[in-house]
Formats: C-alpha cells, sequence, structure tokens
C-alpha cells in the first residue's frame, strides 16, 4: 500500500490539529477541524495528501526520545515550558505525497515551511503550550511544528 507514496511525512505541532469531521457553526470541534484543514490546505498547495491516519494527540514525553533521534525540536520557548511547566500536547498526522522533492530536497521541507510560516491557527482549544502569536512556526524561539519525513528505504 505504502508504496504508492513516493514521499511519507509526520507533521508534528503543538497546535490542535483534532481532525473532528466538524463542518457547520463556532463550536470548540468545529475550530479543531479548521486548524486541520489550514494545515491540510497548506500541504495540498504543494502536493495532493493523502492521510494515513487522523491526527493523533500524544504527551511530548511520549515520543521525545523519537524527536530527538530526528535532529528536530521544537522552539526554544516550548522546550522551556515542557521542563518547568507540564507536559505538552502534541499532536501528529502521517500522510503520503505522490511526488518527490516538492516540499525541498531530501528530508527536509523547506519550501513547505515557507507557506506554513505565520499562518493564522485557532487557540483555547486542547492544546496547553503558549502559542504566541497564534500562527504556525518555524522560527526557532517559536517553533511549535516540525516536518519528518519518513524513510521509505
Amino acid at each position: 500500500m505504502l508504496e504508492q507514496y513516493k514521499e511519507i511525512w509526520h507533521a508534528v505541532t503543538l497546535v490542535d490539529i483534532t481532525e473532528t469531521g466538524a463542518l457547520r457553526g463556532s463550536s470548540k470541534a468545529r475550530n479543531q477541524q479548521r486548524n486541520f484543514e489550514t494545515l491540510q490546505q497548506c500541504v495540498s498547495m504543494l502536493s495532493q495528501p493523502w492521510g494515513l491516519n487522523t491526527p493523533v494527540v500524544k504527551s511530548f514525553s511520549s515520543i521525545h526520545s523519537q524527536l530527538k533521534d530526528t535532529g528536530v525540536t521544537f522552539g526554544s520557548k516550548h522546550d522551556f515550558s515542557q521542563e518547568l511547566i507540564t507536559d505538552l500536547n502534541i499532536w501528529t498526522w502521517r500522510f503520503g505525497i505522490e511526488n518527490v522533492g516538492v516540499f525541498g530536497k531530501r528530508m527536509h521541507a523547506t519550501n513547505l515551511e515557507e507557506i506554513l510560516q505565520n499562518i493564522p491557527v485557532i487557540t483555547g482549544l486542547d492544546e496547553n503550550a503558549v502559542l504566541d502569536p497564534p500562527v504556525f512556526s518555524f522560527t526557532p524561539e517559536d517553533r511549535n511544528m516540525l516536518l519528518i519525513q519518513e524513510n521509505l528505504k
């Protein structure tokens, strides 16, 4: 099944991107869905994503060692929060795309990061990280999203 995708990516974020399916109104569930739709639409600007799972919420401590192995980390502000305040909620979404290299050079999603940088998100949901400003961010201090390519071979 996975051979049909040229690349598989994991979006790991502190932004609540719970896929609720809520399409009307202004409830919490609708706003969670809006954040997921925003991410999905930004990815769709470069490629057609095929969700391999719905976004899953985990605790930072449960995947910390895996993130450490990838060499990517959240912004320094969030590392500080994680150490002193609480175990941060993290959402992961795994998706496949049909073309190689559309997000950037191998293992780096610089093109997608440029599209997502400063895209507004809705806060006050189930996230427990301070997202100020409330945007997807890839800056060293505020980074709240990681894009990790899964090695297919």
